[in-house]
């Protein structure tokens, strides 16, 4: 079928807003302007301001009000900065982070993390947009945090306050009849979306050589006569450091991992280097594994564990540092699994004298 028109969310939209007596608050995609239009309109409406928050929000509305795609009264639209003089009956918010974003806005406001501005008890929270799929939980965790101080959280699976920015089958076919493409690439959505989109277009006549569903990376050449790709390029995530900025290997990004869900613990031997004998206590020092103060009785097994490991291996393996390392780093993470079911990052130092 087709796609609601943008405009059957206005009435429902409206019908919320003639209901609310205090602030409301409408997260919606940044990118969706329309929406904005919509939002402003019925501000004006009913006698509210409106106050954008979030980096994307407010850059794409002074944006679209440059170009003259909003069009708006200038004291239907505010600013943060202006919130203290609007009182709480004639404030709009409109915000980013309608999918639960940790560090968008509405998730802060959610969390009372806006010195600005607070949601209150009887406040209104209009989530004007879908659930995409693997964002339930973050979603659901924002809408509950609303619903503790009290706010009134409606979402598009209860109202028609979202129409949706993607095409149906129909509209697809239109678009395809209307443009007569030579060559026609689909480009958004998973690979059986990518298939099904493909399949559209050669049903609506599109030759079969002419349709190309192509991967990430993949170098695509279009020429008058044809269309192929000629080449692959390494693509996917690249990771990077904070500070000098530089990417991150991904043996260290494991490595990271593995520390914060097993931490760490740093044994530390002193030997005499020529009988392999143990001159002191085996030290252990751990880092996000166990509390060595709370943990007494582990932090002596571990010690007995390495004096028994010590007086069962040879002289020459006590001898070769780099394979006395491996040995006990070996049996120490063998131990450990066995005593905890965790794998600690396991570092020894050992100390001839």
């Amino acid at each position: 079928g087709l796609s609601p028109s943008e405009s059957s969310v206005y009435n429902p939209l409206r019908e919320l807003f003639h209901q609310a007596s205090r602030k409301i608050f409408v997260g919606s995609f940044a990118s969706s302007m329309h929406r904005v239009q919509i939002l402003l309109n019925l501000a004006q409406e009913v006698g509210r301001q409106v106050v954008p928050m979030g980096r994307s929000m407010i850059s794409n509305i002074q944006l679209a009000l440059d170009l003259g795609y909003l069009r708006t009264p200038s004291e239907t639209l505010s600013s943060i900065e202006n919130l203290p003089t609007i009182s709480p009956e004639k404030l709009i918010v409109v915000a980013t982070g309608s999918q639960g974003e940790p560090m968008s806005a509405l998730n802060r406001l959610a969390g009372n993390e806006v010195s600005q501005l607070h949601v209150e008890k009887g406040d209104l929270v209009i989530l004007s947009s879908r659930i995409i799929p693997g964002n339930e939980k973050n979603i659901n965790k924002m809408a509950d945090n609303f619903s503790r101080i009290g706010a009134q959280v409606v979402n598009s699976r209860y109202k028609q306050i979202h129409a949706s920015g993607h095409g149906f089958c129909e509209d697809l076919k239109l678009m395809i009849n209307l443009t007569r493409p030579r060559f026609f690439v689909p480009i958004h959505g998973e690979h059986r979306q990518l298939a099904a989109h493909a399949q559209l277009a050669r049903d609506q006549g599109i030759p079969k050589d002419n349709v190309l569903i192509i991967e990430t990376g993949d170098v695509l050449c279009l020429s008058h006569e044809q269309i192929e790709v000629q080449d692959k390029i390494k693509s996917g995530r690249r990771y990077i450091d904070e500070g000098p900025r530089n990417e991150v290997d991904l043996n260290v990004l494991r490595d990271r991992r593995h520390l914060s869900s097993n931490g760490l613990i740093i044994v530390v031997l002193r030997m005499d280097s020529v009988t392999g004998e143990l001159i002191k206590e085996p030290e252990l020092i751990s880092r996000g594994f166990v509390s060595t103060e709370n943990n007494e009785g582990l932090i002596q097994e571990t010690r007995s564990s390495i004096r028994r490991f010590m007086g069962e291996i040879k002289l020459e393996e006590k001898l070769d540092e780099s394979l006395f390392e491996k040995n006990l780093q070996t049996h120490l993470k063998r131990f450990l699994r066995k005593r905890t079911r965790k794998r600690p990052l396991i570092i020894s130092v050992t100390l001839p004298t």
